[in-house]
């Protein structure tokens, strides 16, 4: 048997902990380690632009009265017609951000439809609240166990899957609540230990071994930690189809990257969230490419465009089963305030990206900026209820026949025949 130094081992033992807790892999119960590929299953990945994404400088109005209003409203943030930073026409009333160039591409393919006014129809402008209703799918503040998220995984089959759920990023977003089988991976390069790709089997065995000489907490999720670690190791030691394309150098971009190496070790994913935060833009939000909104909105254009073909190059196979929805918790307010930036508001948009999406087109009802539309008279109205989208989507594309249990008092009204 290979000698193993007291101190090497500990050392090594408290670096794979302190890697799992920076990951922030979290579950309740070990994984099964057998695992049937879902080869015809679909895959949502669900973006939420956490902070209050301005919808109305994402996609502005380009003519008629709601250019009138847009322009008397935001004379220092609004973004004009021509020139280098104008908006880029998706049609004849509406413009993308000159900074969404790569959006713009995906939706001249066809493969990205926008919805304006979309959004949670509660009167709230507290991020918590918005963000909370919506990660457990409601309209109003209540105590659930469980996220919408976890409420559909509970109606499918996920018992052949070695990895159903996941959250780039830090923890686990409320959306995964009450999902014992759901982990979050900020990066998976950090699975790196020190330069080692993996613990000794000595030294996993005799972890394993400590922590079943107990059943405190500290015993259990040691036991669960050291499952997750084995299996997201054994996956990662698998060749990856890498495509040549380079993301771009930025948070969101890296979240995707580790996504795209995450789908294509074929764990049975079919749910995964990715947080991108710094929209609550109150200050010095800029009006073009080199604003701190415009800065925001090209990372997040080019970090999708680059995960899309990325999956589309290397795993056809995937490609035509992945759906991305990009989404806020609420927009802005339609005047700009004192500090050239924008407050909480109301409406805001929504993308749809990829598989069973029919791309190409503005969806549902843009209600303008005519005082007698606005909500309260100053923000942008929903008009399209979040939980419309997502129940569409898993109706169509998840074939589920009813979300009631999913999102409990909802019932679907308009459909906006974003997926086929």
């Amino acid at each position: 048997m290979k000698e193993i130094r007291r101190e090497q081992f500990l050392t090594d033992s408290a670096r794979a902990l302190l890697a799992l807790g920076g990951f922030g892999l979290l579950s309740n119960g070990i994984f099964q380690l057998a695992f049937a590929a879902q080869e015809s299953e679909p895959i949502l990945l669900h973006i939420f632009l956490r902070g209050g994404c301005d919808g109305l400088s994402f996609v502005a109005p380009l003519s008629g009265e709601n250019r009138r209003i847009y322009e008397a409203e935001r004379p220092t943030v609004r973004l004009e017609l021509s020139g280098d930073n104008a908006l880029l026409p998706l049609n004849d009333s509406l413009g993308f951000h000159p900074a969404a160039k790569a959006l713009l591409g995906l939706y001249k393919a066809k493969k990205l439809s926008v919805v304006h006014g979309f959004g949670l129809t509660a009167n709230t402008r507290s991020h918590f609240d918005a963000q909370n209703m919506m990660d457990l799918g409601f309209a109003e503040k209540k105590i659930s166990s469980t996220g919408w998220i976890t409420r559909f995984l509970q109606q499918k089959n996920t018992a052949s899957a070695l990895l159903p759920a996941i959250a780039s990023s830090s923890l686990l977003p409320s959306s995964l609540l009450g999902f014992e089988r759901a982990i979050s991976v900020a990066d998976i390069r950090r699975l790196d230990l020190g330069g080692r790709k993996n613990l000794d089997k000595e030294q996993t065995d005799t972890l394993a071994a400590l922590y079943d000489l107990g059943n405190s907490w500290i015993h259990q999720h040691g036991r669960e930690a050291l499952s997750s670690l084995r299996i997201l190791q054994s996956s990662s030691s698998k060749p990856i189809q890498n495509s040549k394309l380079a993301y771009p150098k930025s948070d969101i971009a890296n979240r995707l990257a580790t996504l795209s190496n995450l789908l294509k070790m074929d764990l049975g994913l079919s749910m995964a969230t990715v947080d991108m935060g710094g929209w609550d833009t109150h200050k010095y939000q800029g009006a073009g490419k080199d604003g701190s909104f415009g800065r925001q909105v090209q990372q997040l254009s080019e970090g999708i465009d680059a995960f899309l073909q990325d999956i589309e190059s290397t795993r056809p196979d995937i490609s035509k089963r992945l759906t991305v929805l990009v989404y806020s918790e609420f927009g802005r307010r339609l005047r700009e305030n004192a500090n050239r930036g924008t407050d909480h508001g109301h409406g805001g948009i929504c993308f749809a990206l990829g598989a069973g999406v029919n791309g190409g087109k503005v969806a549902g009802k843009w209600p303008g900026l005519q005082p007698e539309h606005l909500y309260e008279r100053a923000d942008v109205a929903v008009t399209t209820d979040y939980r419309e989208i997502l129940s569409e989507y898993l109706g169509k594309q998840a074939k589920i026949k009813s979300t009631e249990k999913i999102f409990p008092g909802f019932k679907p009204l308009n459909e906006l025949h974003l997926f086929s």
